[in-house]
């Protein structure tokens, strides 16, 4: 079920969402005057590329820089993946050295790159520009995003493909769910208010906290108006069972690839139905329906399973790298990376670390 980067991601999606320009302005707008953040910009920059943050770690003072749209740890914005640097007409090598030669203009101690995926051309790329510019690669962290690509079957040959406890809870338990009530679902763009409500209140009672609340709720409300405005499919989509909203999923449709943002239901509704599965069989169907090429889940587990392996077809690693500056956080990171890797060695020979 691995799948070859420009696969999985092809070059024409890398713009669709987070690298957006409705994205990158409600990320301006709503997380970039977070009071740890600085802009860096230089005299011809009508954008700045970059934000520097201080911070203490071990007791060593440091400067880390981020690419403007991106979560970390002073602004906790929504998580952008896939990153993807600057086109242009040049060959990746070349975009990925303008963009690090921009940053070097700046002061830093560490540059975080946050999910890029793993072993493609811009992955190779920087990790070969970085060592000619001298810098200290190290991957801070490793995850699977997970999708259903849609272009080489129909619904009938996906579901037939699933496990048998998958086909019952995304397509086989819609006629007990049918039994109980009137089984409708709607897209109730542009009533972002009602939505937010719905889906804060589900996250409420599932995990105890809502999800969309302050900057959080700005972001996504910018977010979604920029990419409805700029063309994009925005999906409201709400379930409902016999009048009353019993699951709610935000997808969002951009250069064929439907992403699916987020997503709340009622738990122990109907015993033996998962109804936030059987939602995402009818978000799945409508996206075979509309001619999308992939949906996707994107990285991230569920709150008592892992549901979107399950559900994938297709699946990708994402890495977040770290690039090191200060000489003396190269040979930290470097004294940690080789004992990390050593006690890997050692697990898997099987030779007990006696250090």
């Amino acid at each position: 079920m691995d799948s070859a980067p420009r696969q999985f991601f092809p070059p024409h999606h890398q713009l669709g969402l987070f690298r957006s320009p409705a994205w990158q302005q409600a990320w301006r707008q709503h997380w970039s005057d977070t009071k740890a953040l600085k802009p860096l910009r230089s005299i011809n920059d009508e954008q700045p590329e970059f934000y520097r943050y201080w911070h203490v770690k071990r007791g060593l003072p440091m400067r880390t820089i981020i690419p403007a749209g991106i979560s970390t740890a002073p602004a906790r914005s929504m998580r952008a993946e896939y990153f993807c640097f600057p086109p242009g007409p040049e060959k990746v090598e070349h975009r990925v050295h303008r963009y690090l030669e921009a940053a070097l203009r700046y002061r830093w101690d560490q540059l975080d790159l946050p999910d890029l995926l793993a072993d493609s051309t811009e992955h190779r790329s920087l990790l070969q520009v970085a060592r000619n510019l001298g810098l200290y690669v190290t991957e801070q962290k490793r995850e699977t995003a997970y999708a259903v690509d849609l272009r080489e079957q129909s619904f009938s040959d996906y579901v037939a493909s699933r496990g048998k406890n998958t086909r019952l809870k995304l397509y086989n338990r819609r006629t007990k769910v049918a039994q109980q009530g009137a089984l409708e679902i709607n897209n109730i763009w542009p009533d972002r208010a009602t939505f937010y409500d719905l889906l804060n209140k589900l996250h409420q009672a599932r995990w105890g906290k809502p999800v969309y609340a302050g900057r959080g709720l700005a972001f996504i409300d910018s977010l979604l108006t920029g990419l409805a405005d700029a063309g994009h499919k925005v999906d409201l989509s709400v379930m409902y069972l016999s009048g009353t909203p019993i699951s709610a999923a935000l997808d969002i449709t951009a250069h064929g690839r439907c992403y699916n943002v987020q997503s709340g239901f009622v738990e122990d509704l109907i015993k033996g139905v998962s109804l936030g599965t059987l939602h995402f069989g009818y978000q799945i169907e409508a996206a075979f329906e509309a001619g999308a090429e992939v949906y996707d889940f994107m990285a991230g587990a569920g709150k008592n399973s892992q549901y979107k392996a399950s559900l994938a077809n297709t699946q990708h690693d994402l890495v977040s790298l770290r690039l090191v500056r200060n000489p003396a956080l190269k040979v930290a990171y470097k004294w940690r990376d080789r004992s990390s890797q050593h006690r890997a060695e050692t697990l898997h020979s099987g030779v007990p670390d006696v250090r």
